[in-house]
């Protein structure tokens, strides 16, 4: 009896080795399952933030351009403060696109791209209302009809 004993204890602690073996494979593929979903989730906030500031970007450009078409047809100032905040405002936001593209050189690549043409914009905003306040009105409302 000790040889068939022996056996049963050996069966039942093979049993338990392997049940142990599969609860640790089960607990290693939760925890990476669990990194990956962690990761996941956040990329698409990261993806989520990257999209709302480049709505916001869209937004404050059209604002900009507003104010600019405003003091060119009424020479009205109150359209050069809001022109300069919507201005102060981009800035900050195109800083705020760099730090979220981080280190991603395709990013840092596409980032650097929209910073040229955002420049490249407030600059044909800026020389419209170097115009309207050397030139004339109508000198203006060329640059707006263009």
């Amino acid at each position: 009896m000790s040889v068939s004993n022996s056996q049963n204890r050996r069966a039942v602690l093979a049993a338990f080795a392997a049940a142990l073996l599969i609860l640790v494979a089960i607990g290693v593929d939760s925890l990476l399952s669990t990194q990956q979903l962690v990761q996941e989730r956040a990329s698409r906030r990261h993806n989520r933030e990257l999209s709302d500031k480049l709505e916001r970007l869209e937004t404050m450009l059209e604002g900009a351009e507003a104010a600019q078409r405003g003091y060119l047809l009424t020479g009205d100032l109150s359209y050069l403060d809001q022109y300069d905040a919507s201005r102060r405002s981009l800035a900050q936001l195109l800083l705020d696109l760099k730090t979220l593209s981080g280190e991603d050189s395709s990013q840092g690549a596409e980032m650097a791209r929209l910073e040229s043409l955002v420049d490249a914009r407030i600059a044909e905003f800026k020389q419209g209302i170097d115009v309207r306040r050397s030139k004339s009105l109508e000198a203006a409302g060329q640059i707006v009809t263009t």
